[in-house]
């Protein structure tokens, strides 16, 4: 068996699942059962590279306290956390392509990622590809999840907007974009607070 993962961990973790038993235990309760809805089934696409690819796509991030593994996390209620936490959150990619070449089954996503107030086109915050993800195998891959986790210091109390863009480089289609809601709140007294916006960029 070849399993390569091509990944850096500044702040994001994507999960490869060969199989059910990979994902048994306890299980964080998902937005869209607490809605009365069905979880969304994580699908990817093997092909030889000669037909016609769906276009990516992502299931809405979810804001969490914690993640522990796939569907295993737990929603931070109202999404509001002070700028001393990390902000985590949770999705899969939908539609991505996995490569077969009669041998090797391969993928490979990467992210960029920005944070903005509230309506408003100031980008306050920039991750350039924080994630740079390949997997080679030798067996049909499982679904993936995406975990991310970013730092907020130095943001003020506020609604802000994360704008994640996916990308699957081995198509060459349009990155999927999503944008997921949160609020930073005032740290408790006694904590440090968060100072002005700072702009920065990871390469």
């Amino acid at each position: 068996m070849t399993l390569t993962f091509l990944a850096t961990p500044l702040s994001c973790t994507i999960l490869v699942l060969a199989g059910a038993v990979l994902v048994q235990g306890a299980r964080g309760v998902r937005a869209d059962e607490k809605a009365g809805g069905q979880p969304s089934q994580p699908t990817f696409n093997v092909s030889s590279g000669s037909e016609e690819k769906p276009k990516l796509k992502m299931t809405p991030g979810v804001v969490c306290k914690t993640i522990d593994g796939y569907e295993d996390y737990k929603p931070l209620p109202g999404a509001a956390l002070t700028a001393d936490e990390k902000l985590l959150v949770y999705f899969h990619p939908l539609d991505y392509h996995v490569a077969h070449n009669g041998k090797i089954y391969r993928s490979y996503l990467t992210e960029d990622a920005k944070i903005r107030p509230r309506n408003s086109k100031e980008v306050v915050r920039i991750k350039v590809k924080p994630l740079k993800f390949e997997a080679k195998t030798d067996f049909a891959p499982g679904p993936l999840y995406l975990r991310n986790t970013i730092s907020l210091k130095g943001l003020k109390p506020g609604l802000y907007d994360l704008e994640i863009i996916l990308r699957d480089e081995l198509m060459t289609g349009p990155p999927a974009i999503q944008t997921v809601k949160f609020e930073v709140i005032p740290s408790p007294a006694g904590q440090p607070t968060a100072g002005p916006y700072q702009s920065f960029s990871v390469k």
